[in-house]
């Protein structure tokens, strides 16, 4: 079992939601955990976080990764962070962490973990991103403000600088590497995409993904590196639960976003109807936060002041059966794990909404878009997933089976009711290259459709 585990599990610290995962084949996966610990094939440095044990680990599992891990938000400073970057000569055993969380301290079977909590304003200043190795790692403070950290925590002064802040966010998120900056409106993509990355922090860290996973456009292009820019943040609950409330999590995500320097708001919204969706909305002032991520102030002066910024978070709470879920690793803003639904499933959520969807009179051309997406880079669509999906919304009847020929015969009729044009226009402000769009026609789709595979 443990080489099983080994094989499957990439790094040397991981959590709880991983463990589960890669054990899920078992009948009763929390007594395989208990024997493992029980053998020392892994071991347990805090509730839900473990690594390896001696016997079993490739290598050294990284004690600054784990303080990221055990107590966030939070980043390596103070002693340990002076004497990694060689500016006190003597030896920290402990490793030391600022935080704007309560302090605290953590004595496990790996080491001490002390956290100092300095204030919000200074949490995120100076702070840099680690890589030990490919997918490894994590948050530590840069030598100034290391020591600036050690005085306040020991004088009650600290430094409160914007130019640091925009610095910090540009090395530590890379955006002038992974974003191009050419209009205001690529700026705005470039921050909600941010923003959407520290949310899933903040919905790991508080353990979210144990109950829900993440799927729709917005996953396929932070996870898989889907071309097309995506707005809302969309999950799912693993199970079906009248009594889960979104709202639990709100204040987690809001603390977490506000402690990358981003002040911004976040709450539920009520809806009249009994819907099985819950939704959120975040948000925050695009003026505002341009600035912070270095805006060009020729670009700033397009964007009209007062404009907010909104992303929406949607959690299905009645979720169709038979779908699988797999791990997903983020390196950004730290490394960080996010359960979200398997390719083949997820497609057969994308195709219910090419084929169910009901948005009025208008056509969504995004669902189309990916559709296309899927078939050219991931064309395994698990059917029996879209069968349950079509009957819980009415569109099969429970005695139906849905077959490929169905799926085609659905498909054509859809196909000849779509208003090519109109898909085109409402896609065209998504997609880098609008040139790509230009093929698209009801034969193009009928092929498309055509190279489904089905499993």
């Amino acid at each position: 079992m443990i080489d099983e585990l080994r094989s499957r599990i990439e790094g040397e610290e991981f959590d709880y939601q991983i463990l589960m995962d890669c054990l899920k084949q078992y009948e009763r996966p929390r007594d395989k955990i208990t024997s493992l610990l029980r053998r020392k094939a892994i071991i347990r440095v805090k509730k839900v976080i473990y690594v390896f044990g001696p016997k079993y680990s490739r290598r050294s599992y990284s004690r600054e990764i784990l303080a990221n891990m055990i107590y966030g938000p939070s980043c390596i400073s103070l002693d340990y962070a002076l004497h990694y970057h060689g500016m006190i000569p003597e030896r920290v055993e402990a490793i030391t962490s600022v935080t704007n969380g309560r302090s605290r301290r953590f004595s496990t079977p790996v080491g001490l973990f002390i956290y100092r909590h300095v204030p919000k304003a200074a949490f995120s200043i100076g702070v840099d991103q680690v890589q030990i190795e490919a997918g490894r790692t994590f948050l530590m403070a840069v030598p100034e403000k290391a020591l600036a950290d050690k005085i306040q925590n020991e004088r009650g002064t600290g430094i409160r600088s914007q130019d640091d802040m925009r610095r910090y966010l540009i090395q530590n998120l890379r955006i002038d590497a992974r974003y191009e900056r050419k209009r205001a409106e690529d700026d705005v993509k470039a921050l909600r995409e941010i923003l959407q990355e520290i949310a899933l922090l903040g919905l790991w860290r508080s353990r979210f993904f144990e109950k829900a996973a993440f799927y729709g456009g917005t996953a396929l292009r932070i996870l898989h590196g889907m071309d097309r820019y995506s707005e809302d943040l969309d999950f799912s609950l693993l199970k079906p639960s009248a009594r889960f409330d979104l709202l639990r999590y709100c204040k987690a995500l809001e603390n977490e976003i506000r402690s990358f320097g981003f002040e911004v708001t976040v709450s539920g919204k009520t809806k009249s109807d009994r819907s099985a969706i819950q939704s959120a909305f975040l948000k925050a002032d695009t003026l505002k936060h341009l600035l912070v991520i270095n805006t060009n102030d020729s670009l700033i002066r397009s964007i009209p002041h007062g404009q907010a910024l909104k992303i929406k978070i949607e959690v299905d709470t009645d979720p169709p059966p038979g779908f699988d879920t797999e791990t997903r690793f983020l390196l950004q803003p730290i490394s960080f794990s996010v359960r979200a639904f398997s390719l083949p499933d997820m497609f057969a959520g994308k195709m219910h909404a090419v084929l169910c969807r009901a948005w009025k009179s208008r056509v969504k051309g995004r669902d189309w878009y990916d559709m296309v997406w899927y078939v050219a880079n991931h064309p395994k669509l698990h059917l029996k997933h879209l069968e349950q999906r079509m009957i819980q919304s009415g569109h099969l009847k429970n005695a139906q089976r849905l077959t490929p020929d169905r799926l085609l015969d659905i498909s054509e009729t859809a196909i000849k009711k779509l208003d090519v044009n109109q898909a085109r226009r409402e896609v065209e402000p998504f997609v880098k290259d609008p040139e790509t769009l230009i093929v698209w026609s009801r034969d193009f789709f009928r092929n498309v459709v055509e190279r489904i595979i089905y499993i």
